[in-house]
């Protein structure tokens, strides 16, 4: 059964220009030398509504011992907006 990465948006955006989610990985634990496995932008408009999916990718072959969501926000001031993140397993999510 193929992992899954599945990102999603809880609470739209405010006050940001654009919202980059990585997944990443590494060796060992305190990330020392990330390799993305997914690399995905968003601008603001994307961030809306609340409730929407914004990923939902299959794992790559080749991750190493450890994997984390990373998020880099890109604005002056950025306001509310929650995201879940999770790896799941099982095809549903195409």
């Amino acid at each position: 059964t193929p992992l899954w990465f599945v990102v999603l948006l809880d609470e739209a955006f405010t006050l940001l220009t654009s919202l980059a989610i990585q997944l990443q990985t590494d060796d060992n634990s305190g990330f020392a030398s990330p390799t993305n496995l997914v690399n995905q932008s968003f601008l603001l408009a994307e961030l809306t509504p609340a409730g929407k999916r914004l990923l939902a990718v299959p794992i790559p072959q080749g991750s190493e011992r450890y994997l984390r969501a990373y998020y880099d926000v890109t604005g002056t001031n950025p306001g509310a907006g929650k995201l879940t993140a999770a790896i799941v397993a099982g095809t549903c999510w195409r």
